[in-house]
């Protein structure tokens, strides 16, 4: 076939090893957080760089973005959700700050960081309420570290799908602190129509 004998001729046809994929899955990553890709498009373009098997599925991993990474934006270093009743929410595009602290009295943060965008390779968020469970849905391929202390409650994760990390970021800390509540975070693959309660849903199943 003349297409596929344009591909052998260009080396676009040439199968990869894992050492390649390796190489594109740490650039994405540096283009994740430097603002290029939302957290969700990261995981996404993940999944692809790990399935591909020719250099030409590899560069479809890469499109739209520039050989080469530019100097990093200076990212936001904190950031504030305070109530007292209720609970902030954060989802759709919104740019995620270096550290994030939340307080509440009743309540706590719900965040979607699916089309976050970042621009630092950790995130850390301290959420401290009297009563209430911070959730939080994060795409798979961003690696999450969970802790914190509730007298009644904790702090739970569930994953759907596999989850590949790429060492150095982006990495995601949350430490919730409560009285009855706790936290709940679920790592999504894919673009579910997912909120809140469904967080709480799926950890009340597992």
């Amino acid at each position: 076939m003349p297409e596929e004998d344009g591909l052998e001729e260009t080396g676009l046809a040439v199968r990869i090893a894992d050492a390649d994929r390796e190489r594109v899955a740490v650039a994405l990553r540096e283009h994740c957080v430097e603002g290029r890709l939302t957290l969700e498009e990261f995981s996404t373009r993940l999944d692809e760089a790990y399935a591909a098997r020719t250099r030409a599925e590899l560069d479809e991993a890469k499109r739209e973005l520039p050989a080469e990474a530019a100097p990093a934006t200076r990212p936001k270093r904190r950031s504030w959700l305070v109530t007292l009743i209720g609970s902030e929410q954060r989802r759709g595009p919104w740019r995620v700050a270096r550290r994030l602290f939340a307080f509440s009295l009743l309540g706590a943060p719900d965040l979607d960081f699916r089309r976050a965008v970042v621009t630092t390779d950790e995130i850390r968020i301290t959420s401290i309420s009297l009563i209430g469970s911070l959730t939080a849905i994060v795409p798979s391929g961003v690696e999450v570290e969970l802790g914190g202390f509730s007298l009644i409650g904790g702090n739970d994760f569930v994953a759907r799908g596999e989850a590949r990390h790429v060492p150095g970021g982006p990495r995601i800390s949350i430490r919730c602190y409560s009285l009855i509540g706790g936290a709940g975070v679920m790592h999504v693959s894919g673009d579910e129509a997912l909120g809140p309660r469904d967080v709480v849903r799926a950890i009340r199943r597992a």
